[in-house]
């Protein structure tokens, strides 16, 4: 069954949930310039950090700034490690037990 759910909640992070566990990410504000293919850099960053079997949280942690960096590009342009690496440090990560 499904272990994990995450919900992208745009300017003010996302929020990603276990049986046991929600982390929610926050992210900075930056200017918007579109918001087209957000949701599917979160998705690409959380596959990457899964890929590099990175701590569950930095995984989170790239999901979040990879959303972030493509609302920061024109278009479709996907965001590139050189626009995601800045805000990683940028990406507050808490975690609630549930």
């Amino acid at each position: 069954g499904i272990k994990t759910v995450a919900v992208t909640l745009g300017a003010k992070g996302m929020i990603v949930a276990g049986k046991k566990e929600t982390w929610i990410a926050t992210v900075p504000e930056v200017d918007v310039v579109s918001p087209v293919g957000a949701g599917d850099s979160v998705v690409a960053g959380f596959l990457h950090g899964f890929d590099c079997k990175n701590p569950f949280t930095e995984t989170i942690r790239f999901a979040a700034a990879s959303g972030v960096a493509a609302v920061m590009k024109n278009g479709t342009t996907q965001p590139e490690l050189t626009d995601i690496r800045p805000l990683l440090d940028q990406i507050q990560i808490e975690k609630r037990e549930v």
